[in-house]
């Protein structure tokens, strides 16, 4: 295919801020209204990287994408894709949540175990005076 295809797909996936593969999946989504197995998506995908195939079904996913942003109209979610901002903030958060949990479990364990210490006057951390 033409230049002008890889020139397509790579704006269109830098525009919708994905990967080349997942512009490959969510194109495959639109225009056949089901998933792409692996091995389809590995077949298509290395005959675009090595051989500049582009598929059809991807160069129109491609230019829809390109012809709704030049008409300042793209709505990522229309294309399949969340807003990245969403996805990191739900395991940004679910994360520090999980980290406080961890931290309050040392803590109340740390304390339990020094309860049950006989006489303890040591210093549990250096430097110890």
């Amino acid at each position: 295919m033409a230049n002008t295809d890889i020139e397509d797909v790579l704006s269109a996936a830098a525009t919708l801020d994905i990967a080349e593969v997942q512009l490959f999946r969510e194109a495959y989504r639109k225009w056949f209204g089901a998933r792409i197995g692996e091995d389809a998506l590995d077949r298509c995908f290395v005959a675009y990287m090595f051989a500049g195939v582009v598929p059809h079904w991807v160069r129109d996913y491609a230019r829809q994408v390109l012809q709704h942003a030049a008409d300042h109209r793209l709505d990522p979610v229309k294309f399949g894709i969340l807003p990245v901002l969403r996805r990191r903030a739900r395991f940004g958060v679910g994360m520090l949540v999980l980290q406080f949990a961890v931290l309050v479990l040392l803590v109340v364990i740390t304390d339990w175990t020094l309860r049950r210490l006989p006489d303890f006057q040591g210093c549990l951390l250096p430097p110890c005076y």
